[in-house]
């Protein structure tokens, strides 16, 4: 990589390509794919003084210049070399003071771009976020080329726009499938449940038991084709998990019906069986707390 800086001693480099890298925020609700605009700086020679950083024009004007000249003068002190030997480090090769490296000297700083030779300008993209596209998927514009102080050069410029997720208050995508948490009542668990799902896209979906079938606390039930589309598959789709938890609470004075309705628990241990037992200490732990073999 080779650097030099400019008239104000800044390092600007000439033979790197440098990526400028957006964020786009994301929600689950565009099922759909959607295009938004955005804007990123390029560095575009000044046209105030034709990329020359010299607010006055040439006295030295002809018929065969293509192009206006300025008045940049070669540095009197590296002889436009931009560097300049010293003996202080094994005849070392410094950039140049004067100059800061650039190998010319401006008397008259441009007003637009004061010195630079390159001015700020904007430029607009349109951004298609495709069905399926989902967290850190990036999108690339090619490299554009930018016109830089020493505008004989050229340096490209790759500009990427990253996508971000934003966190969905009911649904938690996984790749191309959806998570969706669902809590029972223990009533519900046991004889059967109905309740509707409202989907991203504003459909309905009538979710109901399966006649006879007990409920588990962390059971899940799986819904093909209600997933998020699949990238570059638009007309596939993931699968729509549903995860369920039990709510056990009940009002006190139902315990005691609740337990003669139910069979009787196992015998107790009587107190000469429990005697040479230890008694560990049981700790709440929720299912993202559990680690190695224990979670899966």
């Amino acid at each position: 990589m080779s650097c030099a800086p400019n008239a104000r001693g800044e390092p600007f480099c000439t033979d790197i390509f440098a990526d400028n890298n957006f964020l786009i925020y994301l929600v689950l609700t565009l099922l759909d794919g959607c295009s938004t605009g955005s804007k990123s700086g390029a560095s575009m020679k000044c046209s105030g003084c034709k990329g020359s950083g010299s607010a006055t024009p040439s006295p030295f004007l002809g018929a065969n210049f293509s192009r206006e000249v300025n008045e940049c003068q070669i540095c009197k002190q590296c002889y436009g070399t931009g560097t300049r030997k010293t003996i202080q480090d094994h005849f070392a090769c410094l950039n140049c003071k004067q100059c800061y490296g650039t190998g010319e000297t401006i008397s008259d700083h441009c007003t637009q771009c004061n010195g630079d030779k390159v001015v700020q300008e904007k430029q607009g993209y349109c951004v298609v976020v495709e069905k399926g596209m989902g967290n850190g998927h990036e999108i690339r514009f090619p490299r554009e080329v930018k016109e830089h102080k020493d505008w004989a050069k050229f340096i490209g410029d790759r500009v990427t726009f990253v996508l971000q997720e934003e966190e969905h208050p009911v649904f938690q995508r996984e790749g191309d499938d959806l998570i969706f948490k669902h809590t029972l009542s223990l009533n519900e668990a046991l004889w059967g449940f109905e309740f509707v799902l409202t989907h991203l896209d504003n459909r309905e979906l009538k979710i109901r038991a399966t006649p006879g079938e007990i409920i588990k606390p962390g059971q899940v039930k799986v819904i093909n084709e209600e997933g998020m589309p699949v990238y570059q598959l638009p007309d596939m789709k993931g699968k729509l998990y549903i995860h369920f938890s039990v709510d056990f609470s009940l009002p006190p004075e139902l315990y005691k019906d609740l337990e003669s309705a139910l069979p009787p628990r196992t015998s107790v241990l009587t107190d000469i069986e429990l005697a040479n037992c230890e008694k560990p200490t049981l700790h709440n732990v929720s299912i993202e707390g559990m680690t190695g073999s224990a979670s899966k």
